[in-house]
């Protein structure tokens, strides 16, 4: 694995204590989830090791190079929530 991401993999469990808002992390390879961090009250409806799917945020990222911002409806997580993903780029 990068050592980039690897990096962000052993920071996500303490984000929130980074941050006054509550978030949930997700990681992805070009194929997978790698690294799921729920909030304490934000819940992703991911796993670790599911396909990325072109409707996700992750996805999205990744095809685009670039970092995204999306609404994400009620109906999908219980909540409206706004996802936000930026692709790890090592050219390493």
């Amino acid at each position: 694995m990068r050592e980039l991401l690897k990096r962000y993999m052993d920071i996500a469990p303490y984000v929130n204590d980074f941050t006054e808002d509550d978030l949930a992390v997700a990681i992805s390879d070009t194929e997978k989830v790698i690294k799921c961090v729920n909030g304490e009250n934000v819940f992703l409806r991911v796993e670790e090791g599911q396909i990325l799917m072109e409707e996700f945020a992750l996805f999205q990222a990744i095809k685009q190079r670039k970092k995204i911002t999306v609404s994400i409806s009620k109906q999908l997580h219980g909540v409206p929530m706004t996802a936000t993903s930026m692709p790890i780029i090592d050219e390493n």
